[in-house]
């Protein structure tokens, strides 16, 4: 996974926190947080869980809740990570909020193809590609 900077160049000094749910679908499951590498790399090891009910009864795509720090951010960005394909999380209340699929697609993982155990996620902060971020 990687976390770029405006213009795609690595940036060593940012981390995230990641709040991921459990494999029964329980919130929250646990707690991590990660700095980047210096080619703007991290890595989150965790469960691979399913959908869960909202405190409203919706039904939430596996995802992830990601709070971003870097150097230069005033405060947190907030984002998730969805861990199932476009397909399947496009009933997410936080997806369908979204409603453009071009911008959704800035917050879904990809399976390594020589791993499916691995899912990739490149963030962007600006500029192309850029994630969206969920204000509070």
């Amino acid at each position: 996974m990687g976390l770029d900077s405006i213009a795609g160049r690595p940036n060593p000094f940012r981390g995230g926190d990641a709040f991921p749910s459990g494999h029964d679908g329980a919130r929250p499951y646990g707690y991590g947080r990660v700095s980047t590498d210096t080619a703007g790399r991290y890595a989150i090891e965790t469960v691979l869980h399913g959908s869960f009910k909202g405190p409203g009864g919706e039904t939430y795509a596996p995802q992830i809740s990601v709070p971003i720090v870097a150097r230069g951010l005033l405060k947190a960005l907030h984002t998730r990570v969805f861990l199932a394909p476009l397909e399947l999380v496009k009933d997410d209340p936080l997806a369908r909020a979204i409603g453009d699929p071009a911008r959704l697609r800035t917050l879904i993982t990809t399976r390594d193809p020589k791993d499916p155990k691995i899912y990739r996620w490149d963030v962007r902060l600006r500029g192309a590609g850029e994630a969206v971020f969920i204000e509070f």
